[in-house]
């Protein structure tokens, strides 16, 4: 098969670089990784602070073998998907492609470079490296070392994406965010004293999806007071999020119905918390990660909580959805929160009669994590 060099950054020191050949990277090859990219994704919101991960066994050009990270504490991509191998003869000389840097530590879970080397796995494919400084190129050196041929993919981006809430936590500590509010064609996202509904039916299904891939739910008292939501995942097959209500005066009466909702829930009020969570959105977002393992959080509300985040330019993508119709102007509509960012991407998305506007940071949307090495 036709197809192009696999070309990797490894860094030999913190200040020199080369550019590496590795072996062919093959239409098959992207068909295959293609495939452990997929079932990563079916992790959802359920493996935090751990990343999404795939894996794919192939032996003569057929997959033999295929898993993904399901959980926290749960076995990792790679062992996932050689447990599902019959013969464990069938391992010998046969490819695992991966969607992230196998890892080489104890954690929940054994390393991963020990079962694939006694595996008798002779060629890896790599999506991306691990973004962990401590632990990035440990795992692929060891692959090497052991005489396993190892290929990184020549584009980590869509393998970087779908790791950017584990990779912020790692780098920061703090969650990954993410804006989302629905939107009048007259600029307007509700009202103060009454529910009412702006996106039409497939906007609410994009929504859930996007509940479903995130960790956490965040909203303000007020929302939870005028909508009652119950901020699950039901129009989609998915895992529901965490949810997390601020009400630092405690406006929200101990009987009221959220407090039944299913599911884990963060209550923040003054009596409850430190004043310092309330201080700041980069504070929140510190406190939700290193506490609670909550990597990504999306805010959906409402007015207040929206514009504290982006007052901060503290947000990591937007979504946007805005509506064909517009909504009466009283004197209890709430007006949508501004976006006063330059350095952003826009990208615009029908959904229906909606569109979705999508903002993501231009500088940084999908960081390519480089493979430290030392080559011996």
């Amino acid at each position: 098969m036709g197809g192009h060099p696999a070309v990797s950054k490894v860094r030999l020191s913190g200040k020199e670089t080369l550019t590496r050949m590795a072996h062919a990277f093959d239409q098959e090859d992207e068909r295959f990784l293609q495939r452990a990219l997929q079932l990563a994704e079916l992790g959802g919101n359920r493996t935090s602070p751990n990343p999404l991960v795939g894996a794919v066994v192939v032996k003569h050009g057929k997959i033999i073998g295929e898993g993904y990270h399901t959980a926290a504490g749960c076995p990792h991509a790679e062992p996932e998907a050689i447990a599902r191998i019959a013969d464990p003869h069938d391992l010998k000389g046969a490819t695992l492609y991966v969607t992230l840097e196998p890892c080489n530590h104890f954690g929940k879970t054994p390393p991963c470079t020990d079962l694939i080397i006694r595996s008798g796995i002779s060629r890896v494919v790599i999506g991306t490296g691990d973004p962990n400084p401590q632990v990035n190129g440990i795992g692929i050196k060891k692959l090497l070392n052991s005489g396993i041929e190892v290929i990184l993919a020549p584009d980590p981006k869509p393998y970087d994406r779908i790791i950017q809430a584990f990779t912020k936590g790692i780098l920061t500590q703090k969650a990954r965010v993410i804006l989302k509010w629905a939107e009048s064609s007259n600029g307007l996202i509700g009202y103060s004293d009454q529910r009412i509904l702006i996106s039409e039916r497939r906007s609410q299904i994009f929504t859930h999806r996007l509940r479903q891939a995130n960790t956490g739910i965040l909203l303000g008292a007020g929302t939870i007071l005028v909508d009652n939501p119950r901020l699950d995942t039901r129009l989609v097959a998915g895992h529901n999020p965490t949810k997390i209500v601020l009400d630092p005066q405690g406006r929200i009466p101990s009987q009221h119905p959220f407090f039944q909702l299913p599911g884990k829930k963060i209550y923040l009020n003054a009596q409850n918390t430190s004043p310092d969570i309330f201080q700041s959105p980069e504070a929140l977002l510190a406190w939700l990660y290193q506490v609670h393992q909550i990597n990504s959080v999306l805010v959906e509300g409402g007015a207040f909580v929206l514009n504290w985040f982006l007052k901060a330019n503290c947000w990591d993508e937007i979504y946007r959805i805005l509506s064909s119709k517009s909504i009466p102007e009283t004197d209890q509509a709430v007006k949508a929160p501004e976006i006063v960012v330059s350095e952003m991407q826009l990208e615009i998305h029908p959904l229906g009669k909606d569109a979705v506007w999508h903002y993501t940071r231009r500088e940084n949307s999908f960081p390519e994590v480089p493979v430290n090495l030392k080559l011996n």
